[in-house]
């Protein structure tokens, strides 16, 4: 995340330079000492009276634009500040929280071709109103002594539903409806085929999803046969 401090640092600097940059004209205007071009291109001298006028009028236009550039310096110190402050406690807050996400740990074992279901889980609806629920594709990789692969694989997994007569199941992405303070019973079912191989285990993690948010992770542990 860039350093937004020092981007708003830079940024005074710029508007106080321009601001002293602005002054320093004003005065070489008033003592006279402006560059041979800009003279010769000048109009006319003003009459007698108007020419004594204009160095007070310069001088008050230059403390004008300089009093502007103190209030926006207020400003932005009060408020761009207190925002990226919000945006900082904000990342840090997504960063941490995903270490306490709720986490499901399944365990399943079968032979290569069959099709596995894990035991029961549940998940709830805390709040006051309905959510949609939704689950993730967990991406599987082979584990050992040499650690996990580095490629994950896709499984057709899906979410079985405890209800008579059962739902159809969800599979990943699909939303399920829980009313208020309602909890589902559901299973996992994973066919073991396609990378799944002999000898082998896996280990797969998926989110679940609520909110537009992750409110927990399920990890699928699968030993095949």
């Amino acid at each position: 995340m860039p350093d937004h401090a020092d981007l708003l640092n830079e940024a005074r600097e710029a508007m106080l330079d321009t601001a002293a940059l602005q002054l320093r004209l004003f005065h070489e205007w008033k003592q006279g000492r402006a560059a041979p071009s800009e003279r010769a291109t000048a109009p006319a001298p003003p009459p007698p009276a108007a020419a004594a006028a204009i160095p007070d009028l310069v001088f008050d236009l230059a403390r004008l634009s300089l009093q502007s550039y103190q209030q926006w310096l207020k400003i932005t110190s009060k408020h761009l500040d207190g925002i990226v402050g919000q945006l900082r406690g904000a990342t840090a807050a997504h960063t941490a929280e995903a270490p306490l996400l709720p986490r499901i740990v399944l365990e399943v074992s079968g032979k290569p071709g069959e099709a596995v279901t894990t035991v029961p889980f549940r998940v709830a609806n805390p709040f006051r109103e309905p959510i949609d629920v939704s689950f993730g594709s967990p991406g599987f990789r082979r584990i050992g002594d040499a650690g996990e692969s580095a490629e994950p694989f896709y499984a057709a997994i899906e979410y079985l539903r405890a209800a008579d007569p059962p739902p159809a199941p969800l599979r990943p992405g699909e939303n399920a409806r829980l009313a208020p303070a309602e909890q589902v019973t559901l299973q996992a079912r994973i066919p073991l085929s396609g990378q799944f191989q002999s000898g082998q285990q896996y280990l797969g993690e998926a989110y679940v999803l609520s909110k537009g948010r992750a409110s927990g992770i399920v990890r699928i542990k699968v030993a095949v046969l």
